[in-house]
């Protein structure tokens, strides 16, 4: 097996540690592991949008938001975003949600459309 096989397999490996890991609910270890995949990947949406959601789920809405964010720069898919948005507006997280919104769309657009409107 050549070295880039050997570091995608190495990489599956610890995604699927990482998601045992958030299924146990133990989020900081799943974070811990994905953070070793995120040193050699940094350039993956999928990567980058699984960051934020561990960030997200360990209630770290700051970072998880740069996540979104890096991860969005990579691909023009705008999912991430109303997700978390979706989420942020359930949880009446009012602030937090209005701050994101504010971040993502500018302060002159407040009017954000939801994936489940």
């Amino acid at each position: 097996m050549n070295s880039v096989s050997r570091q995608r397999v190495l990489r599956e490996e610890r995604w699927e540690e990482s998601r045992m890991a958030e299924n146990r609910g133990d989020i900081l270890a799943a974070l811990n592991i994905h953070r070793r995949i995120l040193s050699e990947e940094s350039s993956s949406y999928a990567v980058l949008a699984r960051a934020g959601w561990l960030y997200y789920r360990l209630g770290l809405y700051e970072i998880s938001l740069r996540y979104y964010k890096l991860a969005c720069t990579i691909s023009n898919e705008a999912g991430p975003f109303y997700r978390i948005m979706d989420r942020l507006s359930e949880q009446t997280e009012s602030d937090m949600f209005a701050k994101m919104a504010e971040s993502i769309y500018g302060a002159e657009n407040k009017t954000i459309r939801s994936v489940a409107a």
